[in-house]
């Protein structure tokens, strides 16, 4: 019969292990079941999987705003993608001036900004949301 932990639901290596080899939690014998599905705690509450910090980074260096849509709010994250589109239209067609690479850079740091903000919130809550689970 599989064991599993009962604070992060991990699919236990060894059946009499006394601590979860994953989160270091103490294993009680009313964490035992017949559920084979890893990383699916006994109360089959989801598990929250943490967004990758870099990926979201580097998607929104690549294409502005799709990070933020990576982290899962969609409409931010295209609210980011056309205003930055419009901005840089405008400041490319109307300000034709030696600074108009340097506000485009600015502007790229800004999205990366509000993309780490991002990711860090939704990373935060799915662990709280993970504590109050068990």
């Amino acid at each position: 019969m599989a064991k599993f932990c009962g604070k992060c639901g991990n699919k236990l290596k060894n059946e009499n292990a006394k601590f979860c080899d994953k989160c270091g939690s103490k294993i009680s014998n009313a964490t035992r079941s017949t559920n084979t599905t890893v990383n699916t705690p006994i109360n089959n509450a989801p598990i929250y999987k943490e967004k990758s910090m870099p990926l979201a980074l580097i998607l929104s260096f690549l294409l502005p705003g799709i990070g933020i849509v990576y982290a899962g709010d969609v409409a931010k994250g295209l609210a980011v993608f056309i205003g930055l589109v419009v901005i840089n239209f405008l400041l490319n067609t109307l300000l034709k001036s030696p600074i108009t690479p340097i506000l485009s850079i600015a502007l790229i740091i800004c999205s990366l900004y509000l993309t780490y903000e991002e990711v860090n919130a939704v990373n935060e809550k799915n662990r709280k949301l993970m504590r109050n689970q068990f």
